[in-house]
This record gives structure tokens, sequence and C-alpha cells, in this order.
């Protein structure tokens, strides 16, 4: 269960630092391959991510390092 959770944190990771600064929820857990609710929840344990909301509202994330703080 540690190295799932370790692997998909690594996805996410990835998927946050390619590409553009901000990504929408759905877009990076579809990068990482876990359900939305999955990558979620993972990221808001991270102190590195950065949450808002996108011109349409929807939800967004970046990491503090590419989109400031």
């Amino acid at each position: 269960m540690v190295t799932r959770d370790r692997d998909i944190r690594q996805r996410l990771r990835r998927a946050l630092e390619m590409g553009h600064k901000w990504r929408t929820i759905g877009r990076v857990a579809v990068e990482a391959a876990v359900p939305e609710d999955t990558a979620l929840d993972i990221l808001r344990a991270d102190e590195q991510v950065r949450f808002s909301r996108g011109k349409h509202g929807d939800l967004i994330v970046g990491l503090i390092n590419r989109v400031g703080s």
C-alpha cells in the first residue's frame, strides 16, 4: 500500500511539473491514471501544492515553486 501511494504521488508530481503551471484536478488525475477523488486527497496533503479557481470556476492546482505562494 505504501509503495502504491508513493507511486501515485510521483505520477501526480510529474503531471504538475510538465505543461501549464496550473492544471485542473481532472487533467492531473487522468495523467496520473488515478480517480479524481484520490488525486485530490493526495494533493491536499502535499504542502508544495497550491489550489485556486480557474476562469470557468473549476478547481485548479499547481506547484508552489511554479505558481508562487
